[in-house]
């Protein structure tokens, strides 16, 4: 008679739940690199000039991490998918955000602005692509 080992097995993470630990991953990220260039802004003599360098390295770089972030933590095969996923999460609450303060500022949206949020979900999807 043959004695059998009964081995817990651990859940293989879901797409959904890497996606959201990758985006939450890339939120942090966002805040901490928006935080310190705007130390680094401040201390410069022309603050203005720096701003939207430092803005769009900020997200990009962020949602670039987050995907392959995502893409390590799934380990699955669906990595591309679970990249631009986690690119769509982060591209909603940004774009959530945004609206809600050209709301309070009275400020209309620029269709160049999707372009933008478009690029954010490409970025993302690259990290992911590099993480295999």
């Amino acid at each position: 008679m043959k004695k059998r080992t009964h081995e817990k097995r651990k859940p293989k993470n879901g797409m959904l739940s890497s996606a959201l630990f990758g985006a939450l991953t890339s939120l942090a990220l966002l805040i901490a690199l928006l935080a310190l260039f705007s130390l680094i802004g401040l201390a410069s003599n022309n603050p203005h000039s720096l701003l939207s360098p430092f803005s769009f390295f900020s997200i990009y770089a962020s949602a670039f991490l987050g995907g392959f972030i995502s893409a390590k933590k799934n380990k699955g095969h669906d990595i591309i998918y679970c990249g631009a996923l986690c690119g769509c999460i982060v591209t909603v609450l940004l774009s959530l955000v945004l609206w809600i303060f050209a709301l309070a500022l009275n400020v209309t949206s620029e269709p160049i602005s999707w372009l933008y949020r478009g690029l954010m979900i490409l970025a993302s999807t690259v990290g992911s692509l590099l993480a295999a």
